[in-house]
């Protein structure tokens, strides 16, 4: 049970990692996995908030697909 997650929380942290050097190439992956993210942040409670940093989400203020903290720094006070 501890070596999963272990091995979890580094792949997580992987996928993060990745999000973040190349957000165009993690869209489009994301566009393929988004069902199973979706699926682990309703199941997996331990590991819930590393999945939210993962989702992407469909945007007015952009082009694509942008993360939830991205999706905040670009609200307008009030």
């Amino acid at each position: 049970m501890k070596l999963r997650n272990v091995v979890t929380r580094r792949v997580l942290k992987m996928i993060e990692d990745e999000m973040k050097r190349d957000t165009e190439k993690y869209d489009k992956w994301f566009a393929d996995f988004s069902p199973f993210f979706k699926e682990g942040v309703m199941s997996d409670t331990e590991n819930q908030e590393a999945l939210m940093k993962l989702m992407r989400y469909d945007t007015n203020y952009s082009k694509g697909t942008a993360s939830l903290d991205d999706y905040i720094k670009k609200m307008v006070p009030g």
